[in-house]
């Protein structure tokens, strides 16, 4: 299940899934206030779903779209980490915090999972083989089924 599953599993409408979607969001908000990035640099698009699609629609975004911050695509992940100890299983500095410092937390963090120039070697590799899609016709052309 992920972060903003709704509370009730097979609620039925959006008013029954909760703000739980919602608080997710602005947890990503927040962390990416504390660094060094413009909130206003993002943008974001949601929508509600049917309760129970989500883990299959999410899926299918993250393997459609590979955004480098999400850990399935292990580039420059950790976003949505919580304030772990640095001492809490030995923990490393994620990418992202390598990345974009600025949370508290992960400065106590004495030693990177990667290193600030692997992270950007895998950056540039990434896009290099997934480059981001230019425009609406080249979407619908990646999207279509014939």
């Amino acid at each position: 299940m992920g972060k903003a599953d709704p509370d009730a599993p097979y609620a039925e409408t959006t008013e029954k899934q909760g703000e739980v979607l919602y608080k997710r969001l602005k947890e990503h908000a927040r962390n990416i206030e504390k660094t060094n990035l413009d909130l206003n640099d993002f943008t974001c698009r949601q929508v509600a779903i049917q309760s129970g699609m989500q883990a299959a629609v999410e899926h299918f975004m993250i393997r459609f779209y590979r955004p480098i911050w999400n850990k399935e695509i292990k580039v420059c992940f950790g976003i949505g980490k919580h304030g772990d100890s640095a001492k809490t299983r030995a923990n490393k500095r994620s990418p992202w915090d390598t990345m974009h410092p600025g949370r508290k937390w992960a400065e106590k963090t004495i030693a990177d999972q990667k290193s600030r120039e692997n992270v950007e070697e895998d950056i540039r590799k990434h896009f290099k083989t997934h480059p981001p899609i230019p425009d609406l016709d080249t979407l619908r052309e990646k999207l279509s089924l014939g």
